[in-house]
């Protein structure tokens, strides 16, 4: 399963009295909105890569070998992930493991492994007693002066006690206070058979090697967003990341293009055969910049439907109850009006009053996320007024029901010995308070708005 990470989406309709004009006449090119800059989202001209493997006891169950059960992933991930980075341009790889306390970077010390490569012919060097997940986060890892450092954890988050919270706060206070930083976590759940000494049943003993044939594991990926941004593209390329895969992305800065281009059409209603509005020409520069202007019919309801261009027409879906958006699973779509404030624009008329003209025209724009229309009742507008409404989409954060099938609620244990088999050949196991760990991070992130996209429209009443 697949889940579509909804964007929840929150939609800012702003609306602003510009400026009074006889019909016919064109406000200036001051009148238009300040263009948002772009987020960098680029890759680095050069990176340097830390590969972390959990090296912890359990996760040499992920070297089993299936021939009739779920395919073994994690072996082909491990194999080449070192090499699939380091082929990337100008970027150099350090490998390291950790498990108990500070991560070892490896090399010429045979015991501990040379590579990655080791850890699939010798399954003994998963020997760790403890799964510090938390140091990995915190420790500075490869000193780099120049050009993006990014993190690659491979793991079960299995975290030591169960205490992902401590995890992902710690993931939150170095990679999500600003909008330079990403965290991506990638889902991949493959073969797995061996006691699994994380989780107890009843009788608090691992639970048995046939308790489950698969589990989750994990690849996740912290730092510059660009950087972050282009690794996972690789990982989506080059490896196992299918439709029952998970990509769960936090970023405050998600899009490479915040201002957006956008049509409008008309929806007809009853007998009338006018859609009661016609394309027009208000703005200088606003048909360069994708802005639709129309004139409104005084004294009707006139309701558009609102589209991206055709060449955008999958990026940004201006309806519907979810967004397209590299954000991942459970993320909710709300409305929301609000008045633009525009003091100090060079169009505005000096007797125009921006506030009171927000509280004014308020109610006369209503916007419907899922049919995409935007209701204008013209009556309530000045004629002669051109009006600017701005549509904000920003991320909210959702429930993350989507990956329950994925999670084990720390409140409701194993009580069995066995995982659940929903198909009668097969028992997925989960991972243990995968849901609290993504609210943890959810949480933090969602104090602020998380800007999508923004579209702009302007209307003046005829």
């Amino acid at each position: 399963m697949k889940p579509s990470y909804a964007a929840p989406i929150r939609l800012l309709s702003i609306v602003g009295l510009l400026l009074q004009l006889s019909c016919g006449d064109r406000v200036g090119k001051a009148a238009l909105p300040p263009e948002e800059k772009s987020a960098v989202r680029t890759a680095s001209a050069k990176a340097t890569v830390d590969i972390f493997l959990d090296a912890s006891d359990s996760m040499s169950g992920f070297l089993a070998e299936s021939t009739d059960g779920p395919k073994n992933y994690y072996r082909d991930v491990l194999g080449r992930l070192a090499d699939v980075i380091t082929a990337r341009a100008n970027t150099e790889v350090r490998q390291w493991r950790f498990g108990k306390g500070t991560p070892r970077e490896l090399g010429p010390d045979a015991s501990i492994g040379r590579s990655f490569r080791d850890f699939i012919l010798r399954p003994s060097l998963f020997n760790d007693t403890r799964t510090d997940i938390d140091e990995v986060v915190r420790f500075p890892g490869t000193k780099v002066t120049e050009g993006a450092h990014v993190k690659i954890l491979i793991t079960d988050l299995f975290q030591n006690a169960g205490d992902v919270g401590k995890l992902a706060n710690e993931f939150n206070e170095r990679y999500l206070k600003g909008s330079e930083n990403a965290v991506v976590i990638v889902g991949i759940r493959s073969a797995f058979r061996r006691e699994i000494t994380d989780l107890r049943g009843r009788d608090g003993k691992p639970l048995p090697a046939k308790a489950a044939d698969s589990f989750p594991f994990y690849i996740i990926v912290a730092g510059p967003v660009g950087d972050v941004d282009s690794i996972v593209a690789t990982l989506k390329e080059r490896f196992p990341v299918t439709a029952s895969s998970i990509v769960v992305t936090f970023a405050r800065s998600v899009t490479p293009q915040l201002d957006r281009r956008m049509v409008v059409k008309a929806v007809r209603s009853g007998e009338s055969k006018s859609p009661g509005f016609s394309q027009s020409r208000l703005v200088e520069r606003a048909q360069q910049r994708g802005i639709p202007q129309v004139q409104l019919t005084r004294g009707r309801q006139v309701t558009l439907r609102l589209e991206p261009p055709k060449e955008a027409a999958s990026e940004w879906p201006l309806s519907g109850d979810v967004i397209t958006a590299p954000l991942g699973p459970a993320f909710k779509r709300t409305a929301k009006l609000m008045p633009l404030e525009i003091n100090g624009w060079a169009a505005a008329s000096k007797s125009a009053n921006p506030k009171a003209a927000g509280d004014a025209v308020r109610d006369a724009f209503e916007y419907d996320p899922k049919a995409g229309y935007l209701k204008i009742n013209s009556g309530r507008l000045t004629r002669g007024t051109v009006y600017l409404v701005r549509l904000d989409f920003s991320a909210e954060k959702g429930d993350f029901k989507a990956l329950e099938e994925w999670s084990l609620d720390e409140t409701a244990p194993v009580t069995e010995t066995m995982f659940e088999s929903k198909d009668g050949r097969t028992r997925p196991g989960r991972t243990l308070n995968l849901i609290h760990f993504l609210n943890t991070l959810a949480d933090r992130l969602f104090q602020e708005d998380v800007p999508l996209a923004r579209y702009y429209l302007y209307a003046v009443v005829k």
